[in-house]
């Protein structure tokens, strides 16, 4: 089932990838593809060469799409880079899910936003709140405790000071 899933912090980036992608002009082409020289270069020969009609094009460029081999080594390569301890997707969204508890999400909307029927289980199983967590909580509710304020991130967008569109963080101009 597709489910419209926000992520409002990565739309530039996933807008400039798009941008820059090497088969825009296909619409049925994957969105994620494999780099890999080997496969790369033989589908970009045969796509290029002109012989090809526009399905057996997008046929082609279907063997480029990423697999879960490869997900699963970008994202354990790029946690071991970045000395975290996420290594695999599963673990993306269960952190994910961790996260929009703890920022305030109930039950119900956990269960809309990650398809889980009325009935299951899974919110329980996949939100950590410890113990602390709630007890910071219940001193904010009750005037006990000032809120914490959130900390600025690297990746938070900026606002252009010209359109007022959103930008990546590292953004030289719109």
């Amino acid at each position: 089932k597709i489910r419209l899933f926000l992520v409002p912090s990565s739309a530039q980036y996933l807008k400039d990838y798009i941008n820059n992608h090497p088969f825009k002009r296909y619409t049925k082409c994957p969105l994620f593809i494999s780099r890999d020289p080997r496969r790369y270069s033989k589908v970009l020969k045969k796509v290029n060469s002109g012989i090809l009609k526009e399905k057996e094009i997008v046929e082609e460029l279907e063997k480029l799409r990423m697999g879960k081999v490869s997900v699963k080594d970008i994202i354990k390569n790029t946690a071991k880079r970045a000395n975290a301890p996420i290594g695999k997707p599963h673990d993306l969204r269960h952190n994910s899910c961790t996260m929009a508890s703890k920022a305030g999400f109930n039950e119900m909307e956990l269960r809309i936003r990650y398809g889980w029927s009325p009935t299951s289980r899974m919110p329980s199983r996949y939100t950590h709140l410890a113990s602390k967590d709630l007890e910071d909580k219940i001193k904010v509710i009750t005037g006990f405790k000032e809120p914490d304020k959130k900390e600025d991130t690297i990746l938070q967008p900026i606002i252009c000071w010209n359109c007022k569109e959103e930008n990546i963080p590292t953004a030289m101009f719109c």
